[in-house]
This record gives C-alpha cells, structure tokens and sequence, in this order.
C-alpha cells in the first residue's frame, strides 16, 4: 500500500557554506510539514547554524544540538544551553523576526548573546543570529527573500553591504 512506502519523519540534512544553503533547509522543512510530512532539515557547518536555530520558525519537526558544548557530533552543531537560553528555541513561532549579525569571522561575537537577551527582556518574538557570510551579495538576496527584519554588518562586509542598502546613513 501506498502508506507503508511513506515515512512518518523525514530528515534530510546537508553541508552549508553559506547562508543560502541553510535557508533551502527551511524552505524544504516549511513545504514539507505544511503539506503533512513532518520534516527535520539542517544543515552542518558553521554557515549552516541558522537552519538549526530556526527550526521552529520554519515549522520543522525538531533540530539537533549537543548536550555540553564541546561534546558535538556533528560540525555547527550548537550547545543545548545556547539553543534554549541565547536563542529562546521554545519562543519561536513563525511570527518570530529574525535579525542577526553577518562578519567573516562571526564565531566569536557576543552581539547574539546581547541583543536575544535584550529581546527576551522585553518580551520581543525576535532572535538575533551570528551568519557566517563569505559572499556578502548571496546573503543579501536571501535577506530579502526571507524577510529578515534586520541586520548588524561587521567585517568585512560594510561596504558591500551598502550597495544593497535603500538608504545609508
């Protein structure tokens, strides 16, 4: 029968170098359990941390993450203590604005850890995500396919950023 062939779950994941990737993984996991069939859809890799932190914006079945830091089993995968207290997981609907921070390197910045605090203080349903962007144009389509609320530009995109911009102060 038809419903034997089909899986209750599906997960799919892939390796992302960059944001754009990670944003299929979404578009995929929103498809998929809109029409029924839950869905896991990832990506691994730093620039694939966005797919895994907005799962549940994106209507994803769940999203993985390493119990202590330090202890992954897969590349980009974040700590259960970020997923929940810096990026509010079990806040997110997909009402939930997404702002963020783009940079080459963007690992080590503390503004996710500033401005979700911030959000949460307040009651906003927004988070604030670091994206690893290597290609400054590839990533400002997806801003804008995707809706993005806003972002912070460190290096070494500023100026490239700009040209997108509709308005530079």
């Amino acid at each position: 029968s038809k419903r034997a062939r089909d899986p209750h779950l599906a997960k799919v994941s892939n390796t992302a170098t960059s944001p754009s990737h990670a944003y299929h993984m979404h578009q995929l996991a929103r498809q998929e359990s809109g029409e029924g069939r839950p869905t896991i859809a990832l990506a691994m890799g730093e620039a694939g941390l966005p797919s895994r932190l907005l799962a549940p914006k994106y209507g994803a079945f769940l999203t993985f993450g390493a119990l202590v830091a330090g202890k992954e089993s897969a590349p980009g995968q974040p700590s259960l203590r970020d997923m929940t207290q810096v990026y509010r997981l079990r806040d997110q609907d997909s009402e939930t604005r997404v702002f963020g921070v783009i940079g080459d390197p963007i690992k080590h910045s503390m503004s996710p850890v500033i401005h979700n605090a911030a959000f949460g203080s307040i009651g906003e349903n927004a988070v604030y995500l670091p994206f690893l962007v290597e290609d400054a144009e590839d990533f400002m389509q997806t801003f804008r396919a995707h809706d993005f609320s806003g972002c912070s530009v460190t290096i070494p995109h500023k100026e490239r950023v700009g040209a997108h911009c509709d308005v530079v102060d």
